[in-house]
């Protein structure tokens, strides 16, 4: 047989494809046996293990959940649970209970490595770690998606299905944000989201880079109220400040920032550096704001409160309100109700306000030292200052005071029945009263008082009354104003104006000066007072002189004296009158007639009230109603008559003329008896002249007014009578 080429390369072709064929088969075959392998290793470690002896049932999964009507109170979940052969116990794996609250209002978790499940009680009992996280809210909540968490490390927790209630003896350690702590002991109760730390409580807070630290019995959380209870003793301290109670309670919102805190037992509030201060009560209630700063503080009950500094301020009230500052603006402001009382202490200095309710205001300087820097009083309040030699009482319906830099009163205000009673050492006590005051004071130390609105002063037997007053230290002086009035047991003065300079003890008096003085001397009778007016007074009354000027005016009864000034000296018992002086006395009575009364007018007149004389330098000029009289210089004199002052004698010199009805005399001096009714006219030439120019002249003319008779003696001694007509 032929071969065939073509065909052998194509059986050898079929050979080989064959070969590769089988091959690939064979490699086929092996891998899905492999594979199946693989697969049923796979499915026998997926598996249960073989359950020992005393585990009744092994599973994969447990999840149980407390239903309270439609809402979901917490639910249990592990990982794997083993229940055991012959006992009502479970152990679980990886334990989470996640919390949502009777109100689904919460997002809380509670977690643990491994848990023993007692199904007979109910109770799970979790060795090992626990961890507790409190969020307080679902992270879904609009508003409330990033809040801080409270977590809380313990061990040894014991969970309560039936009550819902986690708890361990175990010392627990707690982290929040800004702070953390430690406690021995917790509670906590899922339906309600309560927290109790059951004793020695420490905590510590970092705010703002300064550390609080907080110490208590215990604590107590209500999640449903936001309520944390401190239980006492408690002690908050933030470097130099503390603060202590028997119990504090803190309300906190859903994001845990503080509402209000109040502390109550015995309440405590102490800061040392930089500068010492104390505040007792028997409550403290502290708001906060928005941002968590203490914006406004409350305390009741017996309120206490001490500040040391440059001066020391101190605080005793029924109640207390205190509005905190706000970032830089170091200026707080607080209000007292109660019987209240703010006194203050510095350099020998003190003062003390009191009344139902007072506001006072603080201030803090850089180094956070708080001074006083405003205090008032809106209802009846008290104000009593001190210093070394110098008290001052002052009470008014409202009172106001402001402080200086360092804290030292600097002004003060006052409205409404003003009382002001001050005493000096070496003085008399002075009483005022006014509508309204105004102090300023320098260096603690008062310089200027203003007082207006119907003034009233008393010191000793001396009283005032203006419509303002104004009080100087520096020259002791006080300056009334407006219908003043001064008054003491033995006179009393009225002006425009009045100055009292009360160390020296003088008066300036300006203004249509009124003078009334009950003194027997140096003018005065003793039953008839002495009038004075002027336009100005100057008085001495430790000397005992008193000077009126411009149209000055005394008057006693019948006697009056005008002048431009009048002089009144007490010592020598005398008055002085200088410059158009005008007299009106009367003289004395005669044979049973009615006394007449002198008209005077001299330049300067001077009156001794030892001797009841006084002198007159002219030119003068003396009217009755039946004579007139002119001279240079006069003496008079003068005595009691029914109870008053009356001219007796008198002497006038240096050129004198008479002028009598229709007759003219003319001598050197001439003499008076008012009792004889005589004129005695003497030296020079002594003559008298008629009406019809008939004269006689003598050495000596003898007047006799009661009957017209003229006595002429000459050098030689002849004597002569002569009767001539007087025209009436």
């Amino acid at each position: 047989m032929e071969e065939h080429p073509a065909w052998n390369r194509q059986l050898s072709r079929y050979a080989r494809w064959a070969g590769l064929a089988g091959a690939v088969i064979a490699v086929a075959v092996a891998a899905l046996f492999a594979w199946r392998q693989w697969q049923s290793w796979r499915v026998a470690r997926t598996l249960p293990a073989p359950v020992p002896p005393v585990v009744e049932q092994r599973s994969l999964e447990f999840s149980f959940s407390s239903v309270e009507g439609q809402q979901t109170v917490f639910t249990i979940t592990a990982r794997e649970a083993t229940q055991f052969a012959n006992k009502p116990e479970s152990l679980l794996e990886d334990v989470r209970i996640a919390v949502y609250g009777r109100r689904g209002d919460r997002n809380d978790e509670i977690r643990a490595e491994s848990c023993r499940y007692d199904a007979a009680s109910h109770v799970f009992t979790c060795g090992g770690t626990v961890e507790f996280t409190l969020s307080g809210l679902p992270g879904t909540l609009p508003g409330y998606q990033s809040l801080p968490a409270l977590h809380v490390r313990t061990r040894n927790v014991t969970f309560s299905r039936d009550s819902g209630e986690a708890f361990t003896d175990a010392p627990v350690e707690f982290a929040f944000s800004g702070g953390r702590g430690r406690a021995q002991g917790v509670r906590y109760r899922s339906r309600t989201g309560d927290v109790e730390l059951e004793r020695d409580v420490e905590i510590e807070l970092m705010r703002a880079g300064k550390k609080t630290r907080v110490q208590a019995a215990s604590l107590e959380y209500f999640g449903e109220t936001g309520l944390l209870e401190l239980h006492g003793p408690v002690r908050v301290q933030q470097g130099e400040r503390l603060l202590a109670a028997g119990e504090m309670q803190l309300h906190l919102d859903r994001a845990f920032q503080p509402l209000d805190l109040t502390a109550q037992g015995a309440p405590v509030l102490e800061q040392g550096a930089p500068q010492p201060a104390r505040l007792t009560a028997a409550l403290v209630r502290v708001e906060f704001d928005n941002a968590g700063r203490a914006e406004k503080a409350f305390a009741s009950g017996n309120v206490r409160g001490m500040l040391e500094g440059q001066t020391r301020a101190g605080i005793e009230a029924g109640s207390a309100v205190l509005q905190l500052p706000e970032g830089g603006h170091a200026l707080a402001t607080a209000e007292f109700d109660g019987r209240a009382k703010f006194t203050y202490a510095a350099a020998e200095r003190s003062a003390q306000l009191a009344g139902p309710v007072l506001r006072v205001r603080l201030r803090a300087d850089a180094a956070g030292h708080w001074q006083p820097v405003w205090a008032e009083g809106p209802a009846r309040s008290r104000l009593d200052w001190q210093q070394a030699r110098q008290t001052l009482n002052l009470e008014a319906d409202h009172l106001q005071a402001w402080f200086d830099t360092t804290g030292v009163l600097s002004r003060l205000q006052a409205a409404g029945a003003v009382q002001v009673s001050g005493k000096e050492v070496g003085q008399e006590p002075v009483v005022t009263q006014a509508a309204h005051l105004q102090a300023e004071f320098t260096s603690g130390t008062w310089s200027t008082v203003e007082e207006t609105g119907n003034v009233r002063i008393r010191q000793g037997q001396r009283e005032a009354r203006a419509e303002r007053a104004r009080w100087e230290r520096a020259g002791d002086t006080v300056k009334l104003m407006g219908n003043v009035s001064m008054q003491e047991p033995d006179g009393q003065l009225r002006a425009a104006e009045v100055t009292w300079h009360r160390r020296t003890e003088q008066i300036q008096a300006r203004g249509s000066v009124q003078t009334v003085s009950y003194r027997t001397e140096p003018a005065a009778t003793a039953d008839q007072p002495l009038h004075i007016t002027a336009e100005t007074l100057d008085a001495d009354t430790a000397r005992g002189e008193a000077r009126y000027a411009g149209h000055a005016r005394l008057w006693q009864g019948d006697m009056v004296l005008s002048a431009d000034q009048i002089v009144l000296r007490r010592a020598p018992r005398q008055v002085q009158a200088a410059g158009h002086v005008e007299a009106v006395f009367p003289q004395a009575a005669r044979n049973g007639q009615r006394a007449e009364l002198w008209q005077v007018t001299a330049e300067t007149l001077l009156y001794r009230q030892p001797e009841q004389r006084a002198w007159l330098t002219g030119p003068i000029v003396a009217r009755t109603q039946e004579m007139s009289l002119q001279a240079g210089r006069a003496e008079l004199r003068f005595v009691q008559q029914s109870g008053r002052k009356v001219l007796a004698q008198g002497l006038a010199t240096g050129g004198i003329r008479i002028v009598q009805g229709g007759r003219t005399a003319e001598a050197g001096q001439g003499t008076y008896d008012a009792a004889r009714g005589e004129i005695v006219l003497s030296g020079g030439k002594p003559l008298i002249r008629d009406a019809f120019g008939n004269t006689l002249q003598g050495a000596r003319l003898t007047f006799f007014l009661g009957n017209d008779t003229i006595l002429l003696e000459s050098r030689e001694g002849f004597r002569t009578v002569a009767r001539h007509p007087v025209s009436q």
